[in-house]
């Protein structure tokens, strides 16, 4: 159920948490804390539940950004470790065409 990965969000919930107690004395920081759990929030969501499906979550988009968005992350894990992958913004999915060149002509290399 859970993995590697996962250390990071505990890791980056363990600074926040730090953050919304430092905020209780300098409320700017307090606000920071809240925008990177937000942003967390929805990283889980989309990331984790949606495109992996974790947590029972079976749901498979057939149009539209969802699909898109889907096609693009899978692209982007279509290669093991870090090199000849390809990349796209966190909510942001590039034509998945485009993508499948770019990994052929990194596989070809």
């Amino acid at each position: 159920m859970f993995e590697k990965n996962d250390l990071y969000a505990l890791s980056f919930a363990a600074i926040v948490i730090g953050m919304f107690v430092a905020g209780l004395r300098w409320e700017p920081l307090w606000w920071c804390a809240l925008g990177i759990t937000i942003y967390g929030g929805i990283y889980a969501f989309v990331h984790d539940i949606m495109v992996h499906q974790r947590f029972g979550m079976r749901w498979v988009p057939r149009r539209g950004y969802s699909k898109r968005l889907l096609q693009a992350h899978r692209l982007h894990h279509a290669v093991k470790g870090k090199d000849g992958g390809v990349s796209f913004g966190f909510l942001f999915a590039p034509d998945p065409a485009k993508l499948k060149r770019r990994l052929a002509e990194r596989v070809e290399q």
